[in-house]
């Protein structure tokens, strides 16, 4: 199998993998969004928003930068592999504890379901970063779909759960919830512009579904971290190491990159908590429907330029020629990719939030009622943008010039933020859903100037 073929397949099995996990993820926000309705819903995403910002904290990049590490020397591995996940570990330990400490303490989430819930759900945090860690052995080695079954498990375990919870242990009330379309504004008026907030909180899940929603998480991740160790101890010894020399030599090499992915976090996650500080659980529900169905499709970018990272790094080292043909096939795949989903989700906005959550979600032009297919049409542009961007970062990454990625973001979150806080109050979710477009913009034009301006490398746009 020569080299393109091998990082296709590597690619092909996670994103075969990932199609099966996006069609449990679609199951997965139908089941909350009807279950918990759409306040319940924005307190739900509200915690793991929250949560991701100390999450990637303790991230820090050491997933790229150890696949980079590794694939020069792959003697190396259970070294590396080992103190990452030693350093990782500790990391993501400490910021889930402040994560827990600071929803307690913030003022606007005093009186809600988001503290306990983010105390609850710190744990799937945690379990994922320790089981993203153990992934950077079957990275380098381009064994992935090992990756991809233990997620397919563990979506599937999760799922399988909130059935038994919704279906069997803490059913809603049958009275409470509109089946056909005659029962559309009688029985159900939380479909009307005016009453969508209280018939909302009438139907959703009792304090106690609530909480299982999250705990589906918790039990799903034990699996998918011991099935994860069990295929990586299959190619290397792993096992926790404590060095702490080379803790710092990583962390240090990471750092840059690792503020990137922070202030890229910051400025991905920052619209949905100040729209829940400023317009509340309601709005911060609907802006999420289509940011939970983004997060099943923007791994797809990722989990590719990962695959092709390895390759990359050391075809540099061969000369313009070799990388070059890298780094067009991969632009190539990202734009195949990209656009279709563009062009599929811009015309099917409409059927497809109902699809995954239900007509309480949805627009009502006619009252003036904007709901979250107006937000995906507007975000898809934004995440095609996102799309395009990430192969340009990771040249960036290949050539150790990670650093320029930091100014990338910082200048993305100074935007969005001064942006968001004038344009939220006034235009909500709306307004923030064109603010994420602007941005993204900006750090595409941006990471292709830094990324021509640190390897020369050229690309047939007409491909």
């Amino acid at each position: 199998m020569n080299l393109a073929h091998k990082i296709l397949w590597n690619t092909i099995s996670q994103v075969a993998g990932k199609f099966i996990v996006t069609l449990l993820g679609l199951v997965n926000i139908k089941l909350l969004t009807n279950y918990l309705g759409v306040a319940g819903y924005g307190e739900y995403a509200t915690i793991y928003q929250f949560l991701a910002f100390f999450g990637i904290a303790a991230d820090l990049g050491l997933f790229t930068i150890a696949v980079r590490e590794m694939s020069r020397d792959e003697n190396k591995i259970p070294i590396i592999a080992g103190n990452v996940l030693g350093l990782r570990t500790a990391l993501i330990t400490i910021t889930m504890t402040l994560a827990i400490i600071a929803a307690f303490l913030i003022p606007q989430y005093q009186h809600t379901r988001i503290p306990l819930g983010v105390a609850m759900a710190s744990f799937t945090v945690w379990a994922a970063m320790v089981q993203g860690t153990l992934c950077t052995v079957l990275q380098v080695k381009l064994k992935m779909e090992y990756s991809s079954i233990a997620l397919i498990v563990f979506k599937s375990i999760a799922v399988l759960y909130m059935i038994i919870v919704i279906y069997f242990l803490l059913p809603l009330n049958n009275a409470q919830i509109c089946t056909t379309n005659d029962e559309v504004g009688t029985a159900c008026p939380a479909i009307t512009q005016n009453n969508i907030v209280a018939a909302s909180s009438a139907q959703s899940a009792s304090d106690a579904g609530f909480y299982h929603m999250i705990f589906a998480g918790n039990i799903a991740s034990i699996v998918f971290i011991v099935m994860t160790y069990y295929f990586t101890r299959k190619l290397a010894p792993i096992k926790y190491r404590f060095d702490f020399h080379l803790w710092k030599e990583i962390f240090w090499k990471s750092l840059p990159y690792g503020a990137a992915l922070i202030l890229n976090s910051f400025y991905f996650k920052i619209d949905s908590l100040l729209i829940y500080f400023f317009r509340g659980s309601t709005e911060t529900g609907i802006y999420n429907v289509p940011m939970k169905i983004f997060e099943q499709i923007t791994l797809i970018p990722l989990y590719f330029m990962n695959a092709v990272l390895p390759v990359l790094t050391k075809e540099i080292d061969r000369g313009k020629e070799a990388y070059n043909k890298i780094i067009q096939y991969a632009y190539d795949f990202i734009i195949m990719v990209s656009f279709p989903i563009l062009a599929g989700v811009f015309v099917l906005a409409y059927p497809l939030i109902f699809v995954v959550s239900g007509p309480e979600f949805l627009s009502r032009l006619p009252e003036g009622f904007y709901g979250a297919d107006m937000a995906l049409k507007i975000l898809i542009i934004a995440f095609t943008f996102s799309f395009i961007a990430v192969v340009f970062s990771f040249i960036l990454i290949a050539v150790g010039k990670q650093t320029r990625l930091l100014l990338v973001n910082a200048i993305a979150v100074i935007f969005n933020v001064i942006a968001n806080l004038i344009v939220i109050p006034k235009y909500g979710f709306v307004g923030a859903a064109y603010i994420s477009v602007i941005t993204q913009f900006i750090v595409l034009f941006s990471m292709i100037l830094y990324a021509r301006a640190n390897l020369q490398f050229s690309l047939k746009f007409a491909n």
